[in-house]
């Protein structure tokens, strides 16, 4: 398999990378959304007691009901989800499955972007 790097993102990205398929994208996708539930479980689990919640509403119902497996389970099965129509698309028109993945990598970093910044004023204040 080959190194994952920012490059082979942008190559992806650009259509340079995986001439048919999106392997890559899937990767970055996954990767992204391991790390969204991670940090999560550490806002949730360590900082709670310092104002540390989740924002998202939808998973915030979800947790509160099913905990922290229960909203992991939720976040893959959306990516999985998204990855089986990126899939779908690919076949028929692969620049749109292209666009469509950049699309979700771009709101797979929202989270984890926010997370990281909670984390970070947390290091700087405490």
């Amino acid at each position: 398999m080959a190194r994952m790097t920012i490059t082979n993102l942008t190559d992806l990205i650009r259509g340079e990378a995986n001439p048919r398929g999106l392997k890559d994208f899937y990767f970055w996708l996954a990767f992204l959304s391991v790390l969204d539930v991670a940090l999560t479980s550490i806002i949730l689990t360590s900082f709670q007691h310092m104002g540390g919640r989740e924002v998202n509403g939808l998973a915030e119902s979800i947790i509160e009901h099913y905990g922290l497996f229960g909203v992991a389970l939720f976040k893959f099965a959306c990516v999985g989800s998204a990855a089986a129509i990126c899939v779908y698309i690919s076949e028929r028109r692969v620049t749109t499955a292209r666009r469509l993945g950049a699309a979700l990598l771009a709101v797979a970093s929202f989270p984890v972007i926010a997370a990281a910044a909670q984390l970070a004023m947390v290091a700087v204040e405490g």
